[in-house]
């Protein structure tokens, strides 16, 4: 497991570069007292606390900040900005790199600009960031199937959710939405059926109907009432209601044809969805 923050010789105890996911990172750390020397940032940093509280010196482009961090406080730093701190206690924390390409790409999408700049946070109270730092460090720690759909879509929320709160720019950066046409909805929906058994990407589906991610996620749970891998959650168990009534065909079987990790995490969504068990439920038809 590599480290991307090179100048601390401590290696994340979790990372995403395991995973696969494209155009970002994250990475969970348990850091001794340090100091981390003056660098620069290459890539957008944010960095959620997950530990107890802790009193922080920072410094961007020269300007000495202190703060005491809470569990769940957010610093944001963009790339192009000088950046060195210290502590001087155990810190625990979830830090997300995201690519300028991966940004740029969502700004164009989200803005029709290649360029939104953004300003750098020492701490603040972000509920939407912590919200998607903890669910990106569930789907660390889940030894479940991969789900590049949902992570994608976490990331590209945070991606846009960057460019809309700590833009440099004192105008709103404002979007439109609707609901998709009818028949792209229709193709989505008979690519996703037909691909029910593999880890889909949220870009190779939107893909399908060469729209943006940012607006075809928004269009679509527009149209339908989920997210994207919500929808894809709740048709891989719909399908396996229909395998189910065919008591020949092992769960396990079932399980692989439907792209889970195993019986176990088949069983799990299956009861999160439905309040009973792939095996209760084949007994009762």
């Amino acid at each position: 497991m590599s480290n991307l923050l090179p100048y601390l010789p401590f290696p994340p105890l979790l990372s995403s570069e395991e995973k696969g996911w494209e155009g970002f990172v994250v990475s969970r750390y348990r850091l001794p007292p340090f100091e981390v020397p003056k660098h620069l940032v290459t890539r957008h940093r944010i960095i959620v606390e997950l530990g107890h509280p802790i009193r922080v010196e920072g410094r961007h482009n020269g300007r000495l900040q202190k703060g005491r961090f809470l569990r769940g406080d957010v610093s944001y730093v963009p790339p192009g900005v000088q950046f060195e701190a210290r502590w001087e206690e155990v810190r625990e924390t979830l830090t997300i790199w995201l690519e300028p390409s991966f940004v740029a790409h969502a700004a164009r999408e989200f803005a029709c600009k290649d360029f939104i700049e953004t300003v750098a946070q020492f701490r603040s109270r972000d509920p939407l960031v912590e919200g998607i730092g903890l669910a990106l460090n569930a789907e660390l720690e889940s030894d479940g199937s991969p789900n590049r759909l949902y992570a994608e879509s976490l990331a590209h929320v945070l991606a846009v959710h960057l460019l809309r709160r700590y833009s440099a720019s004192t105008q709103p950066v404002r979007d439109a939405i609707g609901e998709l046409p009818k028949y792209r909805l229709r193709r989505i929906i008979e690519f996703i059926s037909e691909n029910l058994d593999r880890d889909m990407t949220l870009a190779e589906i939107a893909a399908q109907v060469e729209m943006s991610l940012y607006h075809f996620a928004r269009m679509f749970k527009q149209s339908t009432g989920l997210a994207p891998h919500q929808y894809l959650l709740e048709q891989r168990v719909e399908r396996a209601k229909t395998l189910l009534a065919d008591p020949k065909l092992p769960l396990v079987e079932i399980a692989h044809r439907l792209g889970f990790a195993d019986q176990s995490h088949f069983t799990v969504v299956f009861r999160r969805l439905t309040a009973t068990t792939p095996k209760a439920y084949r007994k009762a038809l």
